[in-house]
């Protein structure tokens, strides 16, 4: 019921500790945040290798940066349909303004 809304900046594949840290201190800057108040959360996934036939299938994806919405292709955004490995999936999010200030945890 007092669930906190994170804002969500963007999402990514694959990425180990290194890409993580660049890709938040990219977009910390890019958005003129504190690089503490972009925060993500990793999660191990397992894909499946469905069909070739899914290329048709579009997906609105919001730029990070403009915040500007436009159609692509599923298969260029998602390993789903092509991968059968486990990946990791990382969301970068905004911290919520009730915890801006206060020290970002250490993992």
């Amino acid at each position: 019921m007092d669930r906190i809304k994170l804002d969500h900046l963007d999402t990514r594949e694959n990425l180990d500790a290194a890409g993580i840290r660049h890709h938040s201190d990219y977009l910390a800057e890019q958005l003129k945040l504190n690089n503490a108040d972009v925060v993500t959360c990793s999660m191990r996934a397992r894909f499946s290798n469905i069909q070739d036939n899914f290329n048709g299938i579009k997906v609105l994806i919001r730029d990070p940066i403009s915040r500007r919405r436009h159609l692509q292709r599923i298969t260029d955004v998602s390993g789903f349909f092509s991968k059968f490995s486990d990946g990791t999936i990382t969301h970068f999010y905004v911290r919520p303004a009730v915890l801006q200030g206060l020290p970002p945890i250490v993992r």
